[in-house]
């Protein structure tokens, strides 16, 4: 289910970002009018510029008062202000003027003739000395492209307002327009762009000290991260955005990410936490009349019940979405409560009703996508426009050329004709006729070169089309696989319940990962807890099927084997897994996985461990030790030998880390080069006096500064556990 993406920056509450705040209300902005008026009757003959000027700029403050409740206000009152600036030549009243009628036709959804008074406005500005007027007309104009979906155009006016902001140096205007283009990339699934400008966004933000746009802009990017299913930057982002909402007191924002963070929760199956997060947003919905948000995070708690198999409470809060969702003809929200009201009467049995809010959940989402459509259409056309200009061009020009020859050969074919006399006469007209119908095979042929341009703008059109249909159905199965490898993870709430001091830092590469973690509580002894991180061969889907089967065989092993001696797991699990892999005689299947596994008693503190090729590290007082693993991984090797279990006492403090490659090779820094295993132990060396959860933050900052703009180049995974 979709939720709130993104913060949009200058968007549709135009109004409010185009001016500071007027507080003169109506009937006070009228009595000022009056008394201008009354001066002007008492000096007809004298000159009354600066009352008109004054005037004009009340005028112009009482349409804005009226811009959302009284359009045909704002029609008159901006009319009055552009008709006493006009008089006097006064710039900035015009552009003032002009600005206003393109709020009114935004309001109206006259798309292009407000896009026509924010360029009169904008043309305006330019003339006085009013530059911040002028970056608000291009911004609007920006909004009104990107609402058109035409992001070239969008993108060209918010980089003409950037320009004006630098010039000028005003750095609280220039923040938000960047958050206005990040956004346009992020729809673009131009990530990296999107996160680079973000931050520009969020460092000037810092240097004049707007928190509150700096929590907007975190949110963002949290949702940038959660469109690329990176789940532990977007819940990272979340929380920090949060944290600054509260020490606000902005409950909008609250309101938002907690909106935002309850549907993180229930992607990763961490029910009771979506609910909590969700009913908070609700909470403050309630007192704000946000029903938006409302109907959105009802169906965040109902599909919470509905995968806990609380059918009675998803149910009733699946309707109570739907409700608020069908009042405010919110399509998608109304298709989202439908699809999960079918689900949910399949699971209760109810098969005709279950049919019936299927059909419910087709029709509204064709009414939505009839509603995009056109806005998708335009960006296809403006694309492909943009794509075969210069080929229609050149087939319009081959047009012209063809006919130009020709007229210029029939042209000499007469001249030469009557220098030959009237002997020839006969001879000149076969000749003349003959080259006329050249003319018109060669204009019939440059009219079949435009029907076959023609053609191929059809031809395109159909294949993007088959290519946009086979990347979603590609992308669903991506996202299917993540679902059925989400499976096997435990859930962080399992792992900090038996391990209380201790973090996970998992960054899949891909949507879906070759690397996982897997833990169990082995019931053979009292306070023995078994975790692992492991490596499977690639990355990406294949190395999720992969790991799909690696933790099958652990569990197998555990659970039905009854063996907890990390060493014995081991053999028994490249036993299992090679097994799996054979099945196909015909097929010679090397997949495997390295792993780094240990068994340790919370009670005792008593440690054991194994390794496939993965080592473990230990940290005690302030000393790292390596503890290298067996040299072989898991999997079809020859000569394989049996794992080693290593016995280890730890005291209290002592800190241990299980881990993957990934970290360690990572390409980054000035010179773009590994981090290396070496510096991975220097750098957890050094945060040592964090706490477990301060650390796993340390590292991914670290990781992500390090990084840069360079891609990540492996699946990342790192388990801390203090003791």
């Amino acid at each position: 289910m979709k939720f709130i993406i993104l913060i949009l920056i200058a968007s549709i509450l135009i109004p409010s970002l185009l001016f500071s705040q007027i507080n003169e209300n109506v009937v006070a902005l009228e009595k000022k009018i009056e008394s201008i008026q009354k001066k002007k009757d008492l000096n007809k003959n004298q000159n009354n510029k600066q009352l008109d000027t004054t005037e004009a700029t009340l005028w112009y403050l009482l349409s804005k008062e009226n811009w959302a409740i009284n359009p045909q206000n704002v029609r008159k009152y901006a009319l009055k202000s552009l008709e006493l600036s006009a008089k006097h030549n006064h710039i900035s009243g015009i552009g003032d003027a002009y600005n206003s009628l393109g709020v009114l036709y935004y309001y109206e959804a006259d798309y292009e003739k407000s896009k026509r008074y924010f360029e009169l406005s904008a043309d305006a500005y330019g003339k006085s000395y009013y530059k911040i007027g002028k970056v608000d007309a291009f911004n609007n104009i920006g909004n009104i492209y990107y609402m058109q979906g035409n992001f070239p155009k969008a993108l060209e006016s918010y980089y003409k307002a950037i320009k004006i902001l630098k010039e000028i140096g005003n750095k609280n205007e220039e923040a938000p327009t960047l958050a206005n283009i990040s956004n346009i990339y992020e729809i673009q699934k131009k990530y990296q762009e999107s996160i680079r400008i973000t931050y520009e966004a969020i460092s000037l933000r810092d240097s004049v000290n707007d928190k509150a746009g700096i929590a907007g802009d975190l949110n963002n990017l949290a949702m940038i991260y959660k469109a690329q299913n990176k789940s532990d930057q977007t819940i990272y982002y979340l929380n920090k955005s949060l944290k600054i909402y509260e020490q606000l007191n902005d409950l909008d924002g609250i309101a938002m990410v907690c909106g935002n963070i309850a549907e993180y929760y229930n992607q990763i199956n961490d029910y009771n936490v979506a609910i909590k997060y969700a009913s908070r947003a609700i909470e403050i919905a309630e007192k704000l009349g946000l029903e938006d948000l409302k109907s959105s995070c009802y169906n965040i708690i109902g599909s919470s019940y509905l995968n806990s198999r609380d059918l009675k409470n998803a149910d009733y809060y699946f309707n109570k979405g739907l409700k608020i969702a069908t009042e405010l003809k919110n399509w998608e929200k109304i298709s989202d409560a439908h699809g999960y009201l079918s689900e949910l009467d399949l699971l209760k049995g109810n098969c005709n009703d279950a049919f019936m809010h299927f059909k419910f959940h087709k029709a509204a989402m064709d009414t939505m996508f009839n509603e995009e459509s056109k806005t998708k259409l335009m960006q296809t056309e403006i694309q492909f426009e943009f794509d075969n200009k210069a080929l229609i061009l050149k087939a319009e020009q081959d047009k012209k050329d063809l006919i130009a020859k020709k007229e210029i050969q029939n042209q000499k074919f007469i001249r030469n004709g009557l220098i030959a006399g009237l002997s020839l006469v006969l001879i000149f007209t076969g000749v003349f006729f003959n080259q006329r119908n050249k003319i018109k095979k060669g204009k019939k042929i440059s009219d079949e070169l435009l029907i076959s341009v023609s053609n191929q703008k059809t031809e395109v059109e159909k294949q993007r089309n088959i290519v946009e249909f086979q990347n979603k159905e590609i992308l669903s199965s991506i996202e299917y696989a993540k679902r059925i490898q989400a499976t096997i993870l435990p859930p962080l709430k399992v792992v900090e319940k038996h391990l209380e001091d201790s973090f996970v830092l998992y960054i899949p590469k891909d949507i879906v990962a070759g690397d996982f973690y897997w833990m169990e509580n082995a019931a053979q002894e009292e306070g023995l807890v078994l975790i692992a991180a492991c490596d499977c061969t690639g990355h990406g889907v294949p190395g999720a099927m992969v790991s799909v089967v690696c933790s099958n065989a652990l569990n197998r092993t555990v659970k039905e084997s009854n063996i907890i001696e990390p060493g014995l797991i081991l053999d028994r699990v490249a036993k299992l897994v090679v097994s799996d892999f054979s099945k196909d005689e015909n097929e010679n299947v090397q997949d495997g996985m390295d792993a780094s596994l240990c068994a340790l008693n919370t009670k005792t503190g008593k440690l054991q461990w194994a390794g496939a090729n993965n080592p473990l590290f230990i940290i005690s007082d302030g000393k790292l030790t390596e503890i290298k693993g067996d040299k072989q991984p898991i999997g079809k090797i020859d000569n394989l030998r049996p794992f080693k279990t290593n016995y280890l006492d730890t005291k209290k403090g002592d800190t241990f880390y299980l881990f993957t490659d990934g970290y360690s090779d990572q390409f980054g820094g000035p010179e773009n080069k590994k981090l290396t295993k070496k510096k991975f132990k220097e750098l957890l060396v050094s945060i040592q006096h964090l706490s477990m959860n301060e650390q796993r933050n340390y590292l991914y900052d670290f990781h992500l500064k390090f990084r840069g703009n360079h891609e990540q180049v492996d699946d990342i995974l790192i388990i801390g556990i203090r003791v």
